[in-house]
């Protein structure tokens, strides 16, 4: 499910971006923020936010922007999750909230579909 190829999205795409949430990806546009260089840019707008415009370098996609996983993506990765290999619940609230940002903060969907069970 996850891909190590450079990805290239499309008008009304939609993305997770980097602790943004999710976002719809309005298109591209080019713009020379120092006057020189022109540097091609993602415009997404977030959805919790209409009002609100987001611009990525297209060269820092891969880093930022993750496509959402499609329904059955997920069930998929939770088929390939075995119950018995969920990790036991870490008691100490602040080292378990430190592993959920961890998580959370990364694009591994399968850690985040473990976690997800884990609190389920």
């Amino acid at each position: 499910m996850e891909t190590t190829d450079k990805h290239t999205y499309q008008p009304d795409d939609y993305v997770s971006y980097a602790g943004s949430g999710v976002c719809r990806v309005i298109g591209q546009e080019t713009q020379s923020p120092d006057g020189i260089q022109e540097i091609q840019y993602y415009k997404l707008q977030p959805l919790d936010s209409k009002n609100s415009t987001y611009y990525v370098p297209v060269e820092h996609a891969e880093m930022r922007l993750r496509p959402l996983l499609t329904k059955e993506e997920i069930y998929h990765l939770i088929d390939e999750i075995p119950a018995e290999s969920e990790e036991a619940w870490c008691t100490n609230s602040r080292e378990r909230r430190n592993q959920f940002h961890t998580v959370l903060g990364g694009d591994d969907n399968r850690e985040i579909i473990r976690m997800m069970r884990t609190l389920h």
